[in-house]
């Protein structure tokens, strides 16, 4: 069952123990958010992957306007792609944000992490990602 983990004015985070799905929703007030504001919560997200220890991640970037610049990059890869790594996570599915800009942000961010043990996919729905995680990795 999904339960609600976290909300604020720039993210919306959820957990289903049960299927072992952690995902997290950014929202369109993360357009103006200051990058220290993006590392605290990038941070929380990592810290909430460690809580859990989900098999499946999904990152919502639909709603998002906030571009991540090359030095968030890399944290994000230091943080939490190195969490979903630490936890054993299987499965990444990234939420696509029709932004171009942004998108090809989130994949510059997304190929940073290199020694990955987890499986990155992008998809254009919630629905798709779920059926996803159903599969065998």
């Amino acid at each position: 069952m999904k339960e609600s983990v976290f909300e604020n004015e720039f993210v919306e985070s959820f957990v289903d123990q049960e299927k072992g799905i952690y995902c997290y929703y950014w929202k369109s007030a993360n357009r103006a958010m200051t990058p220290e504001q993006y590392q605290a919560e990038i941070t929380r997200q990592a810290n909430y992957i460690l809580q859990f220890k989900p098999k499946f991640v999904l990152v919502d970037f639909r709603a998002s306007g906030f571009i991540i610049d090359p030095d968030l990059q890399g944290f994000v890869t230091q943080s939490l792609f190195q969490n979903l790594i630490n936890v054993g996570t299987q499965k990444l599915a990234i939420i696509q944000t029709e932004d171009y800009i942004l998108q090809l942000s989130v994949i510059q961010t997304v190929n940073e992490q290199k020694n990955t043990q987890y499986i990155t996919q992008y998809f254009s729905s919630v629905e798709e990602a779920e059926e996803w995680f159903k599969d065998k990795p």
